[in-house]
């Protein structure tokens, strides 16, 4: 699996920037609010999923 990571500072755009080049490739996209909202609903850690996801 490949991963492209995208970073920057608060409200410089990183998440839209992602989210576009996510679609371009035909990937995935995932920030961290995301994962935090999954990890909740699970009624995990971000730590956790990382973890299970075999990383």
């Amino acid at each position: 699996m490949s991963v492209v990571a995208v970073g920057g500072l608060f409200a410089s755009g990183g998440r839209l920037v992602g989210d576009a080049v996510a679609k371009r490739l035909g990937a995935d996209y995932v920030d961290r609010l995301i994962l935090a909202k999954a990890a909740r609903e699970l009624g995990a850690t971000v730590q956790a999923l990382h973890n299970e996801s075999g990383h």
